[in-house]
């Protein structure tokens, strides 16, 4: 036998071990997945203790829960999907609000969220620039209209009287942000 030979055998012995290990981790992690339902952060924690108390929803989520009702109210639609053969209970709006806000809140990795509202890490990804882009789409007019030169000068004028920062024309609060 040559060299090359043993080679592919033990290549082939090394590939069946790990595809049984990632085997034996996905049936964990589907499962954890599966009970979403019933084990799930938005369940357990958001509609049973959170929805009645208004200050541990907004210290939990850092929004109101009218505000929470407002912005779903604008992009549920958006972010939305109905039961397919594929996914049967698919994420409810309200649930992927809450794990947008969660992450904006906190800014904890996607993974930690994942073990938390027992969505997989990287279909968090997905869900969070979903409902973001969907706030920016059917708020930014809003929330931000478009500034013009009038505006722009009674807020920078509105910061001096107020705080004494002069040509100062907004500002951001309730969180660190690096800006470049």
């Amino acid at each position: 036998m040559d060299v090359l030979t043993l080679y592919n055998i033990l290549e082939d012995e090394a590939d069946e071990e790990l595809l049984l290990l990632a085997n034996y981790f996905r049936d964990e992690e589907d499962e954890m997945f599966t009970e979403r339902s019933r084990e799930g952060c938005y369940n357990i924690l958001v509609e049973r203790r959170l929805i009645d108390n208004e200050y541990r929803f907004r210290a939990y989520f850092r929004v109101s829960f009218e505000l929470f009702n407002y912005i779903l109210d604008y992009i549920k639609d958006d972010i939305r999907r109905h039961p397919s053969n594929r996914v049967k209970r698919p994420i409810s709006p309200e649930e992927k609000l809450a794990l947008t806000l969660r992450f904006l809140a906190t800014g904890e990795s996607y993974r930690s969220l994942s073990f938390q509202f027992r969505i997989s890490h990287s279909w968090i990804s997905t869900i969070i620039k979903e409902v973001l882009e969907a706030i920016c789409n059917r708020l930014k007019n809003i929330t931000m209209p478009e500034p013009t030169e009038h505006s722009l000068k009674k807020i920078s004028n509105d910061f001096y009287e107020m705080w004494n920062f002069p040509n100062c024309c907004g500002a951001i609060d309730g969180k660190h942000i690096r800006i470049v």
